[in-house]
């Protein structure tokens, strides 16, 4: 698996912002790769995140935790 472009994050935290109360953390996996500036997402108030990234890619938001996932290719 590779990224071939952009995520947009938004629609995921949008529905995490309805889902309030019912969830209790959100792990996001991604390669990072997104269309939107951080004033774009709506941090979550009291869901925490996990940004589960593929090796040597970076979420460009601050907040929220990170972790590495290493991708073997085949």
């Amino acid at each position: 698996m590779h990224g071939r472009g952009g995520t947009k994050f938004k629609p995921v935290f949008d529905r995490l912002e309805e889902m309030q109360g019912d969830v209790d953390g959100l792990i996001y996996f991604t390669d990072g790769g997104c269309w939107e500036s951080e004033s774009d997402i709506p941090r979550p108030k009291r869901t925490p995140v996990l940004w589960a990234l593929t090796a040597n890619d970076d979420v460009p938001f601050k907040w929220g935790g990170k972790t590495w996932v290493e991708v073997k290719k085949k």
